[in-house]
């Protein structure tokens, strides 16, 4: 079972590549595949897999400072099933603070748009916090969120 579930583990990271055509070496921008379904691939691992084993996958994404280049796609996910309400196999401000750790590591998440990335973490946010997007929470001045922040490194 475990090697089953690592082998879906390697799936997914690469649908996320296939989906994000840029290297996932630190510092390149995801270029998106427009021929790729994300969400429809994602759903068909999900149904596979659990939704647990693919958001701790898209979490240990989010994680790894090596793969930076994955995090927009990682966040997506996550950004999804938050906003479907799915439970979250990792307590909601610990991936709140991962979110804001990317993006202080790797402006806009390494998206070229305006504001992409941070558009993308806070809307997570608020749906993982279950606030409004017109909220004046300041996450970085959580003092929670801060010290889970520091932790990553």
């Amino acid at each position: 079972m475990i090697g089953y579930l690592l082998g879906k583990a390697v799936h997914i990271r690469l649908v996320v590549l296939q989906f994000c055509s840029g290297s996932e070496a630190p510092g390149a921008v995801c270029e998106r595949d427009e021929s790729l379904e994300l969400d429809a691939e994602i759903e068909k691992l999900a149904q596979d897999i659990g939704w647990d084993n693919v958001l701790k996958e898209a979490y240990r994404t989010l994680a790894s400072y090596k793969v930076m280049g994955l995090w927009y796609v990682a966040a997506l996910v996550i950004g999804w099933a938050a906003k479907d309400g799915l439970q979250m196999p990792i307590p909601e401000k610990e991936i709140i603070a991962c979110l804001y750790w990317c993006l202080d590591k790797y402006e806009n998440l390494g998206m070229s748009g305006f504001a992409d990335g941070e558009n993308l973490v806070w809307s997570t946010t608020c749906s993982l916090a279950k606030i409004s997007y017109a909220s004046d929470w300041q996450p970085r001045e959580d003092p929670e969120i801060q010290r889970m922040v520091e932790s990553f490194g």
